[in-house]
């Protein structure tokens, strides 16, 4: 099935004249179909090659950041790979003018900014109707230490022994009655088995993030909990045992903490109950 104009002729072009992988190949296809479907929902003019200029390429990188949330660095991809398409296009006069010629990619610092801190703020942070509640929850499993990978197996029973808050217990065991299921997941599926991936809660969560003002992957969340960790003064020895981590990997950490990683306190919503 022909998703755009050239595409068997442009994949022909990325394997064979570029040398470029097949896998390679078909990503900036996908990445061009994504632009291609996107262009021909909402061109005004007919969804034509030649209708193609510097403004429909600026709007759809628009769209990918503020529609789409996507990071700076993965719309620079996106512009790559329709980079090459367009390239193929006017390299082998199928189109009569380039239209990326002013177009660039996102700026973006190396820097990169974690929340610190939230997981004292986790009684009152449960009470919210703001946030969805595997929001909650997943905040207590990554305050809890637990590493990302682990956490859709987790169940009800293995982390409500291990939390001392009696808020964040009675929550949990409230959460646990409401499911009313045998196997207890803590992310289960309605007919009873844990989340195959993280992004399928990623996605749910995923507008919880502005009234947080933090980001809420996995990764990013179990980042947060460690350079909350690290600044605190606990001995080597007991960062290792806390975090799970190897000594090398706490080595980076601190790298990252003095060149790429900036770190912010976390400051409650305006809007939050605050807890008796």
């Amino acid at each position: 099935m022909i998703s755009f104009p050239y595409q068997t002729a442009l994949r022909n072009w990325l394997i064979g004249e570029r040398r470029l992988s097949s896998n390679t190949a078909t990503r900036i296809a996908n990445s061009v179909t994504h632009f291609w479907n996107y262009y021909t929902v909402n061109s005004i003019k007919e969804a034509t090659l030649n209708n193609i200029n510097q403004s429909t390429i600026a709007e759809y990188l628009d769209f990918l950041e503020q529609q789409k949330n996507l990071k700076k660095s993965t719309i620079n991809k996106y512009l790559s790979y329709i980079r090459s398409y367009f390239t193929f296009l006017y390299d082998h006069n199928l189109i009569t003018h380039y239209p990326l010629v002013n177009i660039k990619g996102r700026h973006f610092s190396r820097q990169h900014v974690y929340k610190i801190n939230w997981m004292k703020d986790l009684p009152i942070l449960i009470k919210s109707t703001k946030l969805h509640t595997e929001t909650k929850l997943l905040l207590i499993c990554i305050a809890l230490g637990y590493e990302t990978k682990s956490i859709l197996s987790l169940k009800y029973s293995t982390i409500i022994s291990q939390v001392n808050n009696k808020e964040i217990k009675s929550y949990l065991e409230d959460c646990k009655n409401k499911q009313n299921s045998k196997n207890n997941y803590i992310f289960e599926t309605s007919d009873g088995h844990p989340y195959a991936s993280q992004f399928n809660i990623e996605q749910h969560i995923m507008a919880d993030r502005n009234y947080l003002g933090m980001q809420l992957t996995f990764q990013s969340l179990r980042r947060s909990y460690i350079y909350s960790v690290i600044q605190q003064n606990y001995t080597d020895t007991e960062l290792l045992k806390k975090l799970h981590i190897s000594a090398a990997s706490l080595v980076n950490y601190r790298k990252n903490l003095i060149y790429f990683v900036k770190t912010e306190q976390f400051e409650l919503p305006v809007t939050t109950v605050k807890a008796n």
